[in-house]
């Protein structure tokens, strides 16, 4: 079995060993301030117009409620794109630390974030805060791209989908 394989495994482990998710609405104007903040903090320069473009400016037509049968092939597109430009992980290296996936459980995260609330944004995912532990929850069982933020601009976690889970952070 690969080191890869068992790490995932050991982070679901741990995520499916704590409490289930529970989220508190926030509004869309609080997570994209919130965006721009980490935009503009942490996004390489070259790249902050088109995540502008797909994940605020755009975020009403991928966003749009989907039929229950047959979504529209253009909004279809539109959740696709927003979703690789938050795959794309123009982050810049300087501002991030790689959390080690056998560090994540729910008591790294209560040991370092506590219980506070962060706004969370993810392709798909209601405006929405919770902590850290519920965050990494819900990103083992998703496997999508998602950003925690608990000061906008200052310190987020960016929730990589290659299962891994980065801390941003400024002065």
């Amino acid at each position: 079995m690969s080191k890869a394989k068992n790490e995932s495994e050991l982070v679901a482990q741990n995520a499916s060993e704590d409490n289930a998710v529970s989220v508190v609405p926030c509004s869309v104007e609080e997570v994209e301030r919130h965006l721009r903040a980490f935009i503009a903090a942490f996004v390489l320069p070259q790249a902050q117009s088109r995540w502008i473009e797909f994940l605020i400016e755009k975020r009403p037509q991928w966003e749009t409620p989907l039929p229950k049968t047959h979504p529209s092939p253009r909004h279809i597109n539109m959740v696709l794109k927003a979703s690789q430009v938050l795959r794309l992980s123009a982050i810049d290296e300087r501002d991030r630390v790689l959390i080690p996936n056998a560090q994540r459980t729910h008591e790294y995260f209560d040991a370092n974030f506590g219980k506070a609330l962060g706004v969370y944004f993810g392709v798909g995912v209601p405006p929405c805060k919770m902590t850290a532990g519920e965050a990494n929850t819900r990103f083992v069982h998703d496997d999508a791209n998602a950003l925690l933020s608990f000061q906008a601009g200052k310190n987020v976690l960016f929730f990589s989908h290659s299962m891994m889970v980065w801390k941003c952070q400024k002065a």
